[in-house]
């Protein structure tokens, strides 16, 4: 992925992320990072379903994926193609790019017309555990049992003798919810079962345009080391080793 592509003043722009070999991963489309919520949804209220993340260089939900490979702007209009992965898919299952055609009034506003109709969106927050901070008190999933989950917190991925700890390159547990950037999901205090002393099974369930899907999540814990295992309703699983963010 190229570091950096430049927006020209110019009334129309064309290019490629592939030819772009000099700009910063902020730089593909003019949004603020973190999560956009649709209009009429509260931040504190967010679901799967209302929640759009924006990472420099994807548009991701509860359920895909978007790497951005192409983008046409027209004004505030962009014309976004991406390299969509589908939850639940394996990496050589053939896709075709799908473009997005969208409005960016200001970097923390945004009209998407997809191939699922058009949604209007709104920044609320740089990850789900500001967002569920801001309002604590007002979801009636957490409560003083669920202090006890030894897996709550922010863990990152080691890689090359340090740990990742950046923003979009993080997981985070809270009181009811799992999200990684890319796919975010919710748990009740009844979906969590202790297996064995350090490991935590989870049941979770996600939302993406009116369609419900479900992930099973096995959580290791040793210390501030954690093992995952999410389980697709396909049938896949993803193994990852993570270490907790001081």
């Amino acid at each position: 992925m190229p570091k950096s592509v430049r927006f020209l003043t110019a009334a129309f722009v064309s290019f490629s992320v592939a030819q772009a070999a000099s700009a910063e991963p902020s730089s593909l489309l003019p949004l603020t990072h973190g999560l956009f919520v649709k209009e009429g949804t509260a931040c504190a209220d967010f679901t799967t379903s209302t929640t759009l993340a924006f990472w420099g260089d994807s548009l991701n939900s509860a359920r895909m994926e978007g790497w951005i490979l192409d983008v046409v702007q027209n004004g505030d209009n962009f014309a976004v193609t991406m390299d969509v992965v589908e939850m639940g898919s394996t990496p050589d299952e053939p896709n075709d790019p799908v473009t997005w055609q969208i409005v960016i009034s200001a970097p923390d506003k945004m009209t998407i017309d997809s191939e699922h109709g058009a949604s209007s969106y709104r920044w609320c927050a740089a990850s789900s555990s500001e967002m569920a901070a801001a309002d604590r008190t007002a979801s009636a999933m957490i409560s003083d049992e669920n202090h006890d989950l030894p897996f709550i917190g922010e863990w990152g991925y080691p890689a090359e003798g340090e740990l990742r700890c950046y923003d979009g390159e993080t997981t985070t547990f809270t009181n009811n919810s799992i999200d990684n950037g890319h796919m975010l999901v919710t748990f009740e205090r009844d979906d969590v079962t202790e297996v064995e002393p350090g490991h935590w099974r989870l049941h979770t369930a996600g939302g993406y345009e009116g369609e419900e899907f479900s992930v099973i999540f096995d959580v290791h814990i040793d210390g501030d080391a954690m093992r995952k295992v999410s389980r697709s309703p396909d049938g896949h699983a993803y193994e990852d080793h993570m270490q907790r963010c001081l």
